[in-house]
């Protein structure tokens, strides 16, 4: 959240009983509190659209474009981190290193993190 969307300096620590204890408790913790308008949480997409659900959990729109599977692989959705699958360019074609790298950017690969519910990083429709 420090890196995406609030600078360093606004961000307060939580009194000691408010402070998250688990993932879970970033999503239950707001919703339990459904009528205090000030209650908000943040938590990662993945988890709380597929881990763990509740009817009553409200994503929030950034500038507009709420969080989705398209939004996020685009990077239209803005608070998106990027994580990188890096090898030497010098890598013997047939280390193991060179096959799992070839492996996780193959479509095959990219299909699988569709169906577990993960986003692509390519268009699983072109």
């Amino acid at each position: 959240m420090e890196k995406l969307a609030i600078s360093n300096d606004v961000i307060i620590d939580a009194p000691i009983p408010d402070r998250p204890i688990s993932m879970e408790w970033l999503i239950d913790m707001p919703v339990s509190n459904i009528n205090h308008r000030d209650v908000i949480g943040y938590s990662v997409f993945y988890y709380a659209n597929y881990m763990h659900t509740k009817p009553e959990l409200k994503l929030i729109a950034i500038d507009g474009v709420l969080p989705n599977n398209e939004t996020i692989r685009t990077c239209e959705y803005p608070y998106v981190n990027d994580f990188y699958v890096v090898i030497r360019k010098d890598e013997d074609e047939n280390s193991n290193a060179r096959k799992i790298f070839d492996w996780m950017t193959s479509l095959e690969a990219q299909k699988l993190e569709t169906e577990a519910g993960y986003v692509p990083v390519v268009d699983m429709m072109e």
